[in-house]
């Protein structure tokens, strides 16, 4: 159980990094410079937790675990690729819109539960 953990842990980290590099586009701005480094940083310290977990101190684990978690709930909510709030709208009915909207902020909200 632990390995499988292990592995879809991993995979969340990857694609969050992936997802990070794929925004900053060719030109990255200094703000998304340093969430790549803080990012790599904690990714690094993360990734020694995962191998060497049962041998971690409690406090290091939880402080490296919520760190990540500030840097991800930073760039999924508030940063400004964010991939969970709501960019476009596609309609140009107000109704249509806000339906739009609120299915999105569900299932932006739902996945984001998940992945936390």
């Amino acid at each position: 159980m632990l390995i499988a953990y292990r592995i879809a842990y991993g995979l969340v980290l990857a694609v969050f990094i992936g997802n990070v590099v794929i925004a900053t586009g060719e030109r990255p701005s200094a703000v998304t410079l340093l969430l790549l480094v803080v990012a790599a940083a904690l990714l690094l310290c993360i990734g020694g937790l995962l191998v060497r977990f049962s041998r971690s101190q409690p406090t290091t684990f939880w402080v490296l675990v919520l760190s990540w978690e500030a840097l991800f709930v930073w760039y999924a909510w508030f940063s400004p690729p964010s991939p969970f709030m709501f960019h476009e709208a596609h309609v140009l009915d107000a109704g249509a819109a806000a339906r739009e909207s609120m299915i999105h902020y569900l299932k932006a909200g739902a996945l984001f539960a998940v992945l936390l």
